[in-house]
């Protein structure tokens, strides 16, 4: 099992910062789309996961949907006309300012390294927490899912499984630049913000280590999707 941790010293003390970094040098309304979204994989791997988050909130009592991590909305667009209500929350004010809105989604800034949601409707536990290509870029994503535990009835999550970290290139804002304009092939830790790498069996382990059964697993390469239900 592979589930590496960025060391301590090569992690930005204000990760906000980093992707408010990614967004100046992006433009507004370009991270996701022009970056996030360049290679069928990613595009093919948003829809999935969409599909499976919606078909698990209708079959909820509220039909509700968390979206951690938001970023400028792409998947948000994807999922809400099919659920009655979705919170979209990010920690860069910047992204949430080009979301696109919608009467049945309601954007917050909040830090999920410390932040636990109150619940979907009337305050009760949203139907489906989404947390796609997200926890690969926080310190503690055990913790993440250890506190959502009592709020959701079921996440849909995705990461990479087969990248490795590079500990002298991490966070380099050089490396970013070259993501961006597509000068150069960046991988996990060379200015993507990964601080985890991990295979399948490392990414399971988290949701084991927080107290959640798996319920279904595939892959749309190089990332790795699961739905998990909290114990």
């Amino acid at each position: 099992m592979k589930l590496e941790r960025l060391p301590d010293d090569r992690i930005p003390a204000d990760l906000s910062s980093h992707w408010q970094a990614l967004q100046d040098e992006a433009g507004a309304g370009h991270l996701h789309t022009d970056v996030g979204m360049k290679e069928q994989h990613q595009r093919d791997r948003l829809v999935r996961v969409a599909g499976l988050a919606v078909e698990w909130a209708n079959r909820g009592p509220s039909n509700t949907v968390l979206e951690i991590g938001c970023c400028e909305g792409a998947m948000t667009r994807v999922m809400q006309p099919y659920v009655a209500h979705i919170l979209a929350v990010d920690f860069v004010q910047s992204l949430l300012d080009v979301c696109p809105r919608f009467n049945n989604v309601t954007y917050q800034l909040q830090d999920v390294a410390t932040w636990t949601p109150v619940g979907g409707a009337f305050g009760s536990p949203f139907d489906v927490t989404v947390v796609a290509e997200v926890l690969e870029h926080l310190e503690d994503p055990v913790g993440l899912l250890r506190r959502l535990a009592d709020h959701t009835y079921m996440v849909v999550a995705s990461c990479p499984v087969n990248e490795e970290l590079n500990h002298d290139t991490a966070w380099d804002m050089t490396k970013i630049q070259a993501l961006l304009t597509g000068s150069d092939r960046v991988g996990v830790g060379e200015g993507a913000g990964h601080i985890w790498a991990m295979d399948e069996e490392g990414f399971e382990s988290m949701f084991e280590q927080a107290g959640y059964q798996i319920i279904h697993k595939e892959m749309i390469e190089p990332s790795c999707i699961v739905v998990a239900e909290p114990n």
